[in-house]
């Protein structure tokens, strides 16, 4: 072999090693945006929670009544006197124009249509982690069902039709308060406040309510926190491991979603201090107990 046939044999290896050491890096930065958009799609999350949470508070809810009430305050004929709109109220035959009312008083809120957008950015959340990170993804569709149950709960229309789509529930709860008033404004601030009270309280139940919305927030904040710190390594390397066990923990089925959780935490025990996984069994235990009373009221 003469030496141009070592010189070629030596560019050849050259043009491997090039095209290798390009694949490498091309690798590397698609890894880097990828890891980057992980950690950026995280914070997006924990803020989407922390919007949702601010969206379901007394004061959304009072405004959610106020609208309502203008809704059905369109209905009442202007030599109306209060007895009178009462008994339209509670009439059978007019809930389909009092449903009406309540539907587009609820589309007039300001804080339904932030709500609806943002649960379905939440919704999607545990897909995205799917293929890199499996099992956050896993954590994260447990700890999300928690949270679609309390906001759907607390937006939802029938709830506001059990309350003033209810001859029951104006008659006993409504109808006493109206008696105390005569003017027309102060009759109407006092339905808006019994309009919004039926979502406040629905957040105030012992069980199923904002203390389970919180838990569940915190530990999608810990959780979030724990691997947005993460270097591009590390989350190449947690994201191996994932995979590996992924197909195990998907066989993982217990009575409670938190249960679920729980143990997919625990397959990931390393990736959290002390003190986030000490509080991630507070959570837990929390969780658990306001789930299992929920159960048992039923």
């Amino acid at each position: 072999m003469d030496f141009v046939d070592y010189m070629r044999i030596f560019g050849s290896l050259l043009t491997a090693l090039s095209v290798s050491f390009g694949i490498y890096v091309y690798r590397r930065n698609e890894d880097r945006h990828m890891f980057a958009s992980f950690r950026d799609s995280l914070g997006d999350l924990r803020n989407h929670v922390s919007s949702l949470d601010y969206l379901l508070s007394e004061s959304e809810f009072s405004v959610l009544g106020t609208n309502v009430t203008n809704r059905l305050r369109a209905l009442k004929p202007p030599k109306w006197s209060r007895d009178e709109f009462i008994k339209y109220l509670v009439d059978k035959n007019n809930h389909s124009q009092v449903a009406a009312a309540i539907h587009q008083g609820r589309l007039d809120s300001p804080s339904i249509e932030p709500s609806r957008q943002l649960l379905a950015k939440i919704r999607t959340a545990p897909f995205r982690y799917k293929e890199q990170l499996p099992v956050v993804g896993l954590i994260l569709g447990k700890l999300l069902f928690y949270i679609e149950r309390v906001a759907a709960t607390a937006l939802s229309p029938q709830l506001l039709n059990s309350g003033i789509g209810n001859p029951k529930a104006i008659k006993e709860a409504l109808v006493p308060e109206l008696e105390k008033y005569e003017e027309e404004e102060q009759i109407f601030a006092e339905i808006a406040v019994f309009i919004g009270s039926f979502p406040a309280a629905a957040m105030q139940m012992d069980s199923m309510g904002q203390k389970l919305f919180d838990e569940s927030e915190r530990l999608i904040k810990i959780l979030a926190d724990a691997f947005s710190r993460k270097s591009d390594a590390e989350l190449r390397k947690s994201g191996k491991q994932q995979r590996k066990s992924h197909s195990e923990l998907r066989k993982i089925s217990n009575e409670y979603a938190i249960d679920d959780a729980f143990a997919y935490f625990k397959a990931i025990r390393s990736e959290f201090t002390d003190d986030e996984w000490n509080r991630i069994v507070e959570s837990k235990t929390r969780i658990l107990e306001y789930v299992r009373r929920s159960n048992e009221k039923k």
